[in-house]
């Protein structure tokens, strides 16, 4: 009978230990009561993976570059021919995916994964910039997706869609990151939702720029989702304010001759203000804009019953569209389609060739 390899050997005569916590779980630890309790009950433990020098190095900078400088581990591993290195923070799930596809444990490799681990393991890829050696199964991943559910993208602003965004930009799927700029355009600011995850703030915007989370190559990239967001709303804004000023003039916008034309704009200007003011658009608001979403102020735009008095005594005058408010062309051609990913890439990223 073939001997059952350790699912932490990935190199039996690897030269290299990394070291990962896990949570565990003792036996007879309490499954009610108190969140404490539980809590009292996990304890951290060390999983020793031993892995090959040569294969990490080959397949991400990152690596080569702690195994091949004067870091502490590359000087121990040259002199006593094994190292180990401490990797606390990374998710020992996901990092089992990715070193069994560096080392070619193709079977062990999972067909599908969940959003969460999907997530996951992008963020393994970016960090260790090794998105290569995985790319194959990402496609594989991600396809699996597209076959289940046809909007596997979420429309609104929700963790899942930032999941999508931080999948789409590390594993660079044009498609889905179409998809979810254009989500997160449309939708309110970004916040925190998008904490933890490698979206460079070129993506996200400079109002929530975490320099600290982001690779200095990424800083470069000039567009955002946020200031897309920020200028779409103020033209919506700015439009609603034009509208709102052709009532406020000398000359009355209605065009009955009974003398009550002034009393129909005063009606329709009223009615503005009345309509605007529930939905957070009066007094008028200024950018960030954090509070408004494209996708729900369209609706709460349309959806504005502005009465006039020609509306009300239509007899002899009919509903002239010369005093009725035209608010919702207001958010018509804005131009929110989404971003195109190759306008982040470095130039020769997809190709590999160096950029200039």
């Amino acid at each position: 009978m073939k001997e059952l390899r350790n699912p932490y050997d990935f190199d039996p005569d690897g030269d290299l230990v990394l070291v990962l916590t896990d949570q565990a779980t003792p036996v007879g630890s309490p499954k009610q009561g108190s969140a404490r309790m539980r809590r009292r009950s996990v304890r951290m433990v060390d999983i020793r993976c031993r892995v090959s020098s040569k294969h990490l190095s080959l397949v991400s900078p990152v690596f080569r570059a702690i195994l091949q400088r004067q870091f502490k581990e590359a000087t121990t591993l040259r002199s006593t021919g094994t190292a180990a290195i401490p990797l606390a923070d990374d998710c020992l799930p996901a990092f089992i995916i990715l070193l069994n596809i560096i080392h070619g444990h193709t079977r062990a490799v999972p067909r599908e994964l969940s959003l969460d681990m999907l997530t996951e393991v992008a963020i393994l890829v970016d960090k260790y910039d090794c998105l290569e050696v995985v790319e194959v199964y990402s496609d594989r991943w991600i396809d699996k997706f597209k076959e289940e559910e046809m909007q596997y993208v979420p429309g609104g602003l929700t963790k899942s869609l930032m999941q999508w965004l931080c999948i789409a930009w590390v594993f660079r799927k044009h498609e889905e990151f179409t998809m979810a700029t254009m989500a997160a355009t449309r939708s309110a600011a970004v916040g925190d939702l998008a904490d933890g995850l490698p979206i460079p703030s070129s993506v996200l915007g400079q109002f929530y720029r975490k320099d600290s989370d982001v690779r200095p190559k990424l800083m470069l990239l000039t567009d955002t989702i946020e200031t897309t967001r920020q200028q779409a709303l103020s033209r919506v804004i700015s439009k609603l304010q034009s509208v709102l000023e052709t009532y406020q003039g000398n000359s009355p916008r209605c065009r009955r001759s009974d003398g009550r034309a002034p009393d129909c704009d005063a009606m329709a200007f009223g009615g503005l203000i009345k309509g605007f003011r529930p939905i957070g658009i009066y007094p008028w608001p200024v950018p960030p804009y954090k509070d408004l979403g494209f996708n729900s102020l369209e609706a709460e735009i349309r959806s504005i019953r502005l009465p006039t008095l020609c509306k009300i005594y239509s007899s002899g005058y009919g509903s002239s569209p010369s005093c009725e408010p035209d608010v919702k062309s207001s958010t018509k051609g804005l131009g929110l389609s989404g971003l195109n990913l190759d306008d982040f890439l470095g130039r020769g990223e997809e190709t590999g060739e160096p950029a200039e």
